[in-house]
């Protein structure tokens, strides 16, 4: 009687330390799946602390425009891509990207800087420049990819339509003499790809 009294005291004790072992393992794999909002108290080494644009591309990178340069953040680390002062092939002018970072379907990113819109191609490693500004400083402000086209607006001309493979560009809307579209402060694009003027 003694032999199975122990026997029995040890089941249970061996039954209850697994139930809290499988308990622990349940409760670390749920805590692990609960997703809130990713904040950020100080991300270190940020090209520069003034950010105007963030975007996450298909490989899960945020691509952060800041006052001084394009920013990728794994989640660990950033990689900054500075601009250059000079006018060299495969870099871009003017480090202020005050613009919206756009993907397209070719994973590449495009964004406007003070001098120009620039694509960043991923898998070559170089930025392509592919509307040179003027010198009264017009800027792009890439909204949307839709195929191979990506769709800028610009105060001055209008809407442009610019192919993504071939770099051509078509102006659609207004004309440097229109005041309506200088009257504009901000271009949005809504979800039927309709582009509005605030």
């Amino acid at each position: 009687m003694a032999g199975n009294f122990f026997f029995t005291e040890i089941v249970e004790l061996t039954m209850k330390l697994w139930l809290l072992f499988l308990s622990l393992c349940f409760c670390s794999v749920l805590s692990g799946q609960i997703s809130g909002p990713l904040l950020f108290e100080r991300i270190n080494g940020l090209s520069q602390n003034t950010v105007f644009s963030i975007t996450k591309d298909k490989q899960g990178f945020l691509w952060i425009g800041t006052a001084d340069g394009l920013n990728r953040y794994d989640g660990v680390e950033i990689k900054v891509f500075k601009p250059s002062l000079e006018n060299k092939t495969g870099v871009y002018k003017n480090g202020i990207i005050r613009t919206p970072l756009v993907e397209d379907a070719q994973e590449q990113i495009w964004f406007s800087s003070g001098a120009g819109i620039y694509v960043y191609k991923k898998r070559q490693d170089v930025f392509e420049g592919i509307a040179k500004l003027n010198k009264q400083g017009w800027s792009l402000n890439p909204l949307f990819t839709v195929g191979d086209k990506l769709w800028t607006i610009n105060n001055y001309f209008g809407a442009i339509e610019i192919d993504c493979k071939t770099k051509n560009l078509r102006i659609y809307g207004c004309t440097l003499k229109s005041s309506i579209c200088s009257t504009v402060s901000k271009w949005i694009s809504d979800d039927q790809l309709n582009i509005w003027g605030l």
